[in-house]
């Protein structure tokens, strides 16, 4: 049996979720770390901040064999990439937001 707590609690954890993804996204936009212009050799449509949105910010994230397909490369340039570059950026985030 849910208690009007737990509500309570799942609703200050979604406006919680939904304030952090607002501030994600302004942080992307702004590009203070470069995150646009990090991308693998030779595929500059294939930034850590195009990964961030198709992957963590849409309300159904894309799949990494749809991104491949789409941006025309290897799904494991992809993924390499992906946790190589873009994951260590990601985790630093969430400090620089506050």
């Amino acid at each position: 049996i849910e208690t009007e707590g737990d509500i309570v609690r799942d609703n200050l954890e979604q406006i919680a979720n939904q304030e952090f993804f607002d501030k994600l996204q302004d942080y992307l936009q702004q590009d203070p770390d470069r995150i646009l212009q990090c991308h693998p050799e030779g595929f500059p449509q294939c930034s850590c901040q195009e990964l961030i949105y198709r992957r963590l910010l849409k309300e159904v994230p894309e799949k990494w064999r749809d991104i491949s397909q789409e941006l025309k490369i290897p799904q494991g340039t992809i993924t390499a990439f992906w946790n190589r570059k873009c994951k260590p950026i990601l985790q630093q985030i969430p400090n620089k937001l506050g």
